[in-house]
């Protein structure tokens, strides 16, 4: 049983029935992480169990051409997490008890930045509720316990077919790099745009948000309602980029850009406006959603 899997630089990886477990249960003193191959291509993980790591069970950084398929993903910080990566197919995994089900993030001031094309899609996402036990300054630290995804400074991501269930913070989050500061990056593209969640299915009440971020969820929320009874299974933190906001709404994306929900039964929506100071306030009307993208093609790694 291998404790951490550390790999860079490699086209044409294959990572397949490797199981990594720290021992100690969910605590900081852990590795970071369990499966993480960084700068590679052609990268297909599969029937993989990754448990105990203190930043994400399986991480895969820089990358391009990836598939992440049938893993089970256990009281990590993040159970899954696709970083600054172009073209990653993250699908049929079970991703439970984490901190944060799946995270696709885009972060500033590394080699490979602004990525996009991830597909996220027949997984289940539940119960991921477990404290947050990153050490002082990761930045996952800052994912809310109980979030089943969160996509922070996304491109071109589509969300599909998947099952969420009982994330005390929330089910599924968009949210700009803002939120978090200013980085000191020129090159880096701080907003989430054109982003497509459909056909999910979501179940569960989320009444707890936790840490800042989660602090943020609640006061967007609370001045539309001083007591939220529950926070959308979908929400956005509304930050716009300006220079892809309607001419006529810079509240509000250019139908190229937009983030688009669709056929996802009786889920719930909400735009947060963040910061939150001036109107509009927080919003719950889906009107301006309810739009679609073409879907983003498979990634194909040759045999696999």
């Amino acid at each position: 049983m291998l404790r951490s899997r550390f790999i860079e630089g490699v086209n044409g990886l294959t990572i397949d029935h490797v199981r990594t477990e720290y021992t100690d249960g969910p605590v900081s003193t852990n590795g970071g992480y369990g499966i993480y191959p960084v700068q590679c291509s052609n990268v297909l993980i599969q029937n993989s169990v990754a448990k105990g790591a203190s930043d994400t069970g399986i991480y895969v950084g820089q990358s391009s051409n990836v598939i992440v398929r049938n893993n089970d993903v256990e009281y990590n910080v993040a159970g899954i997490e696709s970083e600054n990566t172009n073209g990653d197919d993250i699908y049929m995994n079970t991703a439970t008890h984490n901190s944060g089900g799946i995270l696709v993030f885009n972060l500033p001031n590394l080699q490979v930045e602004n990525a996009g094309g991830t597909r996220v899609f027949m997984n289940m996402i539940v119960d991921n509720n477990t404290e947050n036990f990153a050490p002082t300054g990761n930045i996952v630290g800052m994912v809310p316990t109980g979030s089943g995804f969160v996509g922070l400074a996304s491109h071109n991501l589509e969300v599909f077919d998947n099952t969420f269930d009982n994330e005390k913070s929330m089910n599924l989050g968009i949210a700009s790099y803002t939120i978090i500061g200013a980085p000191n990056d020129a090159n880096y593209d701080v907003y989430p745009d054109t982003i497509y969640i459909h056909d999910n299915q979501f179940s569960g009440t989320s009444t707890m948000p936790s840490g800042p971020l989660g602090a943020l969820i609640d006061l967007a929320l609370g001045e539309i309602n001083p007591v939220p009874a529950s926070v959308p299974d979908m929400i956005w933190d509304g930050v716009v980029d300006p220079t892809k906001a309607l001419s006529t709404d810079a509240n509000q994306l250019m139908p190229q850009y937009n983030i688009c929900i669709g056929n996802n039964g009786s889920a719930t929506w909400g735009d947060l406006h963040w910061p939150n100071n001036q109107d509009p306030i927080a919003s719950l009307d889906a009107t301006n959603f309810q739009c679609t993208h073409p879907a983003l093609p498979p990634v194909v790694i040759p045999g696999a």
